[in-house]
């Protein structure tokens, strides 16, 4: 389209007038370096790390040291009754509850619960813990199944 000679001696609108606002004088930023840590803060950080990481470990393999001494004291205080007093029944013979019997059925009791005790320690995932619990539970059940042999 062209344009008329009157067009072209009128005046065009401008330029838009855009509120300018004066800016802030440009910076440059330069990336600092990071201040280098103190080794000391460092190696500290590292062994609180190491041992967060081990504690509940720690934790975990006193309470199966304690339980396994407790072990230890009850099987070495144990002494099997010379006289056991059982009643017949069509299952077979049953340990009955007497006065004679009562060494076995205290330490039968005894084992019992130190099983509960090492089920309630935690091994949080950790293969080491859980091995040495086993292990202790394992001759806990060897001494029961001794018990009821006998």
């Amino acid at each position: 389209m062209t344009s008329s000679p009157f067009e072209q001696h009128i005046p065009s609108p401008g330029p838009t007038v855009q509120q300018q606002v004066p800016s802030a004088p440009t910076q440059q930023v330069r990336p600092t370096a990071s201040p280098k840590p103190d080794p000391h803060v460092q190696a500290a950080q590292n062994i609180q790390s190491f041992f967060r990481t081990r504690l509940p470990r720690l934790k975990a393999l006193n309470a199966i040291g304690a339980i396994a001494r407790q072990f230890e004291n009850l099987t070495s205080q144990f002494i099997f009754p010379s006289i056991l007093d059982f009643s017949e029944s069509e299952s077979g013979p049953t340990l009955l509850y007497t006065p004679h019997n009562a060494p076995l059925h205290g330490h039968d009791n005894g084992l019992v619960k130190l099983l509960s005790k090492l089920d309630a320690v935690e091994s949080h995932g950790d293969d080491v813990v859980r091995k040495v619990r086993k292990q202790l539970v394992n001759r806990i059940e060897r001494e029961l199944a001794m018990l009821d042999e006998r």
